[in-house]
C-alpha cells in the first residue's frame, strides 16, 4: 500500500510486481473453479468474502479505490498502469462468470430479498468501473525512458491493448459505444500502420493517433489484432459487429483528412455534413479542390497507403447494417474518400509517381467495391436513399467523373480496367436495387435511366460508352434472375412496366448501334479491325439484345426496322469470326470472342417463337463455325459449343439428318485428318445434346461410320503426320467421342469385335518405339492417358460381359496403361508430379472395378503384379510413385485366388521375392478382416 492505506502504491516496483502476479493468481483461480464446478457463490457463506477478497486478502476495495483515484488524475500514473490493468482484466473475467450465476440464483428464487438484488447490481456496477478503467488505461498510455535511456520492457509497467483484445467477449457485456469505438480504432490503426514510413530508432508511430510505441509492443499488438480479425467469433460480438464497419471507414477518412492540407480538409470534412445533402457535399468538395489545392507537395501519401489497408480489411468483413443512419454515414465517408482521391488523380496525375498513382487507383477501386456491397445489402437497397433528399443523379455522375476526365486517357491500361470495373460494379448494385424496388417505387429506376441518358450523351468517346454501359445493358437484359416477370414487371401505382421506362435510353443506344454497324463493316472490308472494336461489338450485341426484349410486338414498323438491323449485325459477326485476319493472336482471339458472344445471344433469342432470327438457319452456321474454330485452334469455344448444343436440342429429325450429312460431306471434300477430328468433335456434342427419340434414331443410323472413323484416327505419336500438339488433340477428341458412343447404348450397341478393336486402338497409343521421344511422352502423360482410362472404365461399366470374349486384348491394354504410370519419365518434376499422381488415381479407379470380375480376369491380372515386381527389382519405380501405386496393386492382389498367388510366387525371380513379400505384408495389413 502507499501513503494512503486505501490505495495501491503504483510508484513502487514491488507493488506493481505483486499486482501483476496477483492478476495471474485470479486467472488461475477462475479457471480452476470452472473446471471443478465450484464457483464461490455456490458455497454458503463465501459471497461476502468473494466480493471483497483476492488471494485471501481484502484487496477488492483497494483495487476499486485505486482505479477511481487514477481515473481522476491519470497524468501522474499514465505510464505505470500495466499491472493494475492486468489485475482489473482478470478480476473482470472472474466477476463476469459470477454475475451470471448470481443473476440465475436471483431469478430462481422468486422471494429473493432486496439484498440479493442489490448484490447483482453492485457486481455489474463494479464490472462497468473495471471496463472503463481497462479501456482508459490502454487509450491514455504513454512510454517513457528509464535512467539509462531505455524504454520499459516489462508487461506490467505499461498498459496496452493486447489484454483488451484477448478479453473482448467479456468486457463488451459491460461497455458502452465509446469503449467499443476506442478499441476498434486501435485495431484498424494498428493494422494500417506503414512500417517503412513510421519506424524510427526502434519506435513505431501509430497511424491516425500519432503515439510512438516500442517496436516489440507494436508487433505483439498487431499479431493479436490480426488473430482477432481472422477469428470467426470476432463479429459475433453484437456491439462490435454494429460499429466495426462504421468506425473502420471513419478511421480511413481520418487518414485522408490528415494527408491533405489544412485549408482543404476543413472544407471537405465538416462534422455536420452527414445531416445535409450528400450530393451537395461532393460538389463542395470539388469546389474546395479547385480553389485550394494547387500542388501535391503538401499531401502525405503514406496516409493513402494506410487508408488503403483499412478499406481492404473492411471489404473482407461481413456488414449487416444496424440502422439506415449508420449506413448513411458509411456511404458518406466512402464518397468523401472517393471524391478526394478521384480529384487528386484527375488534376495531379502527371505529377504523381507510379507507386502513388497505383495506391490512389487501388483506393478508388476498393471504395467502389465497398459501395457496391453497401448498396446491395438488402433486397431493397434503395431504402438508404429514402432518409435524405440528396440526388441519386449526382451520386452516379460523381462516380463516373473520372471516366470522362482527360487524365483517365493517360492512365495505364490495367488502371483503366480496374477503375472502370469498380465503377460499373457500384452502378450495377444501384441498378439492381432500383429494379427490385420497381414494383413499389419506380422513382429510383426512372432517375437512373434519366442519368444514363445524360451520361451517354456527355461521354466523350466510344470507349467510355462501351466500358461503362456494356455491363449495365447486360444486367438489364438478365434481370429476370431476380424479377420473376423480368422487363415486363409493372409498377403498382402507375402500371408502367420497365420496358417503357427504358425506351429513351434504348433509342439512344440503337442509334449508336446503327453507326457502329457502318463502322465495323467498313473496317472489316478494309481488314483494319482492332482490339478496341471488340468492345464495340460487345456493346452493340448487348444493346440489340435488350432492344429486342423491350420492343413492342404490335409496332410492325419498329419490328421491321429492328429485324433488318439485327440480321445485318448477325451476318456481320459471322463474317468477322470467319474471316478475321488480325496478325496478333491475342487481339484476334479478342475480336473473334466478341463476335461469338453475339452469335450465341442471337442463338438464344432465336428459340423464341416470335424471334426476328427465326428464319435464319443458325444451327448450320454454328456447326460450320465450330468445325472451323476446331480446325484452326485445335479446341472448341465453350460458349459457342453451348449455343450449338442448345440449337441441336430443339431441332427435329430432318434437320439433324441434314447437319450430320454436312459433317460427312466435309469428309468427302477434305481428306486431311483435321477435318475428320472436327467432325468427330461435332458428333460428340450431338450425341450428348440431342434428346428426342426420332432424332436419336437418326444419330444411331450414322453412328457406325463415326465409330470406324474414330478407330482410324487413333495412332501412336511416332506415326502421326503432324505436330505433337495436334496429335494430342486428335487422340483426346477421338477418345472422347468413343467414350460418348460407349455410354449411349441407344445410339450404338457395340459387339465383341468392336470392343476388341477399341482395346487395340487404345493400346496402340502406348506402343514402345525408338521414335517415341521425350516430347511425345510428356504430351501423352496427361490428357491422352486420362482419356484412355475413361474408355476402359466406360467399357467395364456398360459392356462388362462382352469383355469376357476379348480378355487378352483387355489385359494387354491394361498392362500398357500400368507400365506407363510405373515407368514414364518426368522431365519437369514440379509440373509433372501432380499430373502423374492424377493418372495413378485414374488407373486406381479402373482397378476398383476389376475385383467383381475376378473369376474371369484373375489369371490375366497376375501378370500386372508380376510387371510391378519386376519394375521394383530393376529400380525403375521412384519411391514416391511406389507409395501412390500401392492402392492399385492391393486391388489387383484382391483379385487373385490362392492358386494365382502360388503361381505368381513361382514365376518371380529370386531377386524379386523380397519385394513380393513386402507387397503381401502391406496388403495383409490393409486388408479388411471383419468386425472382430
Amino acid at each position: 500500500r502507499g501513503k494512503t492505506k486505501n490505495l495501491f502504491d503504483l510508484n513502487c516496483q514491488a507493488s506493481n510486481t505483486g499486482l501483476y502476479l496477483c492478476g495471474w493468481v485470479v486467472s488461475i483461480h477462475t479457471k480452476c473453479c470452472f473446471w471443478l464446478n465450484e464457483m464461490p457463490h455456490d458455497i454458503v457463506g463465501t459471497t461476502d468474502e468473494f466480493d471483497n477478497h483476492i488471494c485471501g486478502l481484502p484487496l477488492v476495495p483497494l483495487l476499486l479505490n485505486t482505479i477511481r483515484s487514477v481515473s481522476a488524475s491519470h497524468e501522474k500514473y499514465s505510464y505505470k498502469l500495466g499491472s493494475l490493468q492486468h489485475l482489473a482484466s482478470h478480476r473482470l473475467e472472474q466477476l463476469h462468470s459470477n454475475i451470471y450465476l448470481q443473476q440465475q440464483r436471483e431469478g430462481l428464487n422468486s422471494l429473493s430479498s432486496n439484498d440479493d438484488d442489490c448484490r447483482s447490481k453492485a457486481m455489474i456496477s463494479e464490472a462497468k468501473l473495471l471496463v472503463n478503467f481497462i479501456i482508459f488505461s490502454a487509450k491514455e498510455r504513454s512510454f517513457h525512458r528509464d535512467d539509462r535511456g531505455n524504454y520499459l520492457l516489462n508487461d506490467y509497467q505499461v498498459a496496452g491493448w493486447k489484454i483488451v483484445a484477448q478479453t473482448l467477449s467479456t468486457w463488451t457485456s459491460y461497455s458502452d459505444s465509446r469503449h467499443v469505438e476506442y478499441f476498434l480504432k486501435f485495431m484498424f490503426f494498428t493494422l494500417a500502420t506503414d512500417l517503412q514510413s513510421r519506424s524510427i530508432e526502434g519506435l513505431i508511430e501509430l497511424s491516425g493517433v500519432g503515439l510512438k510505441i516500442p517496436s516489440w509492443v507494436y508487433y505483439e499488438e498487431r499479431a493479436v489484432a490480426l488473430a482477432l480479425l481472422h477469428d470467426s467469433c470476432f463479429l459475433e460480438v453484437s456491439d462490435v459487429n454494429k460499429k466495426c464497419i462504421k468506425v473502420g471507414m471513419m478511421c480511413a477518412l481520418d487518414l485522408i483528412e490528415q494527408s491533405l492540407p489544412l485549408d482543404i480538409s476543413k472544407e471537405i470534412f465538416r462534422v455536420d455534413a452527414v445531416s445535409s445533402n450528400l450530393a451537395k457535399n461532393m460538389r463542395d468538395t470539388k469546389e474546395a479542390f479547385r480553389l485550394s489545392l494547387t500542388d501535391t507537395k503538401n499531401i502525405e501519401y503514406s496516409n493513402f497507403e494506410e487508408c488503403l489497408h483499412i478499406i481492404e480489411v473492411l471489404c473482407k468483413l461481413h456488414y449487416d447494417c444496424d440502422s439506415n443512419d449508420d449506413a448513411l454515414q458509411v456511404i458518406d465517408a466512402a464518397l468523401r474518400i472517393h471524391t478526394a482521391v478521384d480529384h487528386i488523380i484527375c488534376y495531379f496525375d502527371t505529377s504523381l509517381s507510379s507507386s502513388k498513382r497505383e495506391t490512389a487507383v487501388k483506393i478508388l477501386c476498393q471504395c467502389g467495391s465497398f459501395l457496391s456491397r453497401i448498396f446491395s445489402i438488402h433486397d431493397n437497397g434503395a431504402s438508404f436513399f429514402k432518409l435524405t433528399d440528396f440526388s441519386l443523379h449526382d451520386i452516379i455522375v460523381h462516380l463516373t467523373n473520372i471516366l470522362h476526365h482527360k487524365s483517365y486517357g493517360i492512365l495505364d491500361e490495367k488502371h483503366k480496367v480496374s477503375i472502370a470495373s469498380s465503377t460499373t460494379e457500384v452502378l450495377k448494385s444501384i441498378l439492381i436495387s432500383s429494379l427490385t424496388s420497381y414494383e413499389t417505387d419506380d422513382t429510383y429506376f426512372t432517375t437512373i435511366c434519366r442519368t444514363f441518358v445524360e451520361l451517354f450523351k456527355s461521354s466523350p468517346s466510344m470507349q467510355t460508352k462501351t466500358t461503362l454501359f456494356c455491363p449495365l445493358l447486360r444486367e438489364m437484359s438478365h434481370c429476370s434472375q431476380y424479377l420473376p416477370l423480368g422487363l415486363h414487371t409493372k409498377n403498382e401505382t402507375s402500371g408502367i412496366d420497365i420496358r417503357k421506362s427504358l425506351c429513351p435510353f434504348i433509342e439512344l443506344t440503337i442509334h449508336l448501334v446503327e453507326n457502329i454497324l457502318k463502322s465495323i463493316e467498313d473496317k472489316e472490308s478494309r481488314k483494319e479491325l482492332s482490339d478496341n472494336d471488340a468492345e464495340v461489338i460487345l456493346f452493340a450485341g448487348d444493346a440489340l439484345s435488350l432492344h429486342c426484349q423491350c420492343m413492342d410486338e404490335s409496332d410492325h414498323y419498329a419490328k421491321t426496322q429492328a429485324s433488318s438491323t439485327v440480321k445485318t449485325f448477325y451476318f456481320l459477326c459471322l463474317k468477322v469470326v470467319n474471316e478475321c485476319c488480325v496478325e496478333d493472336p491475342q487481339k484476334r482471339r479478342k475480336i473473334m470472342s466478341s463476335g461469338i458472344y453475339y452469335l450465341c445471344l442471337a442463338s438464344a433469342q432465336s428459340m423464341n417463337a416470335e424471334s426476328i432470327l427465326k428464319t435464319v438457319n443458325i444451327a448450320s452456321d454454328l456447326q460450320a463455325l465450330v468445325v472451323r474454330l476446331f480446325r484452326h485452334q485445335g479446341r472448341g469455344d465453350p460458349l459457342l459449343d453451348a449455343a450449338y448444343a442448345e440449337q441441336l436440342a430443339c431441332r427435329n429429325s430432318e434437320e439433324i439428318e441434314i447437319l450430320i450429312g454436312d459433317l460427312l460431306n466435309s469428309l468427302d471434300q477434305f481428306t486431311h485428318e483435321v477435318y475428320a477430328v472436327a467432325s468427330l468433335y461435332c458428333f460428340d456434342i450431338m450425341a450428348r445434346a440431342v434428346k428426342g427419340e426420332k432424332e436419336r434414331q437418326v444419330l444411331a443410323s450414322k453412328s457406325m461410320q463415326f465409330l470406324y472413323l474414330a478407330n482410324n484416327l487413333v495412332c501412336p505419336p511416332f506415326k502421326a503426320s503432324h505436330r505433337n500438339r495436334d496429335w494430342c488433340t486428335q487422340v483426346t477428341t477421338t477418345l472422347s467421342c468413343l467414350k460418348t458412343l460407349i455410354n449411349n447404348n441407344d445410339i450404338l450397341s457395340l459387339k465383341g469385335s468392336h470392343i476388341a478393336n477399341i482395346f487395340a486402338t487404345v493400346g496402340c497409343i502406348y506402343q514402345h518405339s525408338d521414335a517415341l521421344t521425350t516430347e511425345y511422352k510428356s504430351i501423352a502423360d496427361e490428357n491422352v492417358y486420362l482419356s484412355s482410362c475413361g474408355i476402359i472404365k466406360a467399357l467395364l461399366k456398360h459392356y462388362s460381359k462382352h469383355l469376357y470374349g476379348c480378355t487378352p486384348s483387355f489385359t494387354c491394354t491394361l498392362r500398357s496403361l500400368f507400365k506407363h504410370v510405373m515407368m514414364c519419365n518426368c522431365e519437369n518434376e514440379k509440373k509433372d508430379k501432380v499430373a502423374i499422381k492424377q493418372q495413378i488415381q485414374e488407373f486406381t479407379k479402373i482397378c476398383e472395378l476389376i475385383p467383381e470380375h475376378k473369376d474371369i480376369l484373375k489369371k490375366h491380372i497376375m501378370f500386372l503384379v508380376l510387371d510391378y515386381v519386376d519394375a521394383l527389382t530393376l529400380g525403375k519405380i521412384q519411391i514416391r510413385r511406389k507409395a501412390d501405386l500401392e492402392p492399385s496393386v492391393f486391388l489387383l492382389l484382391h483379385t487373385l485366388s490362392i492358386y494365382e498367388n502360388q503361381q505368381l510366387n513361382s514365376m518371380v525371380h529370386s531377386t524379386g521375392k523380397p519385394f513380393l513379400q513386402a507387397i503381401y505384408k502391406g496388403f495383409q495389413k490393409h486388408q479388411y478382416q471383419g468386425q472382430f
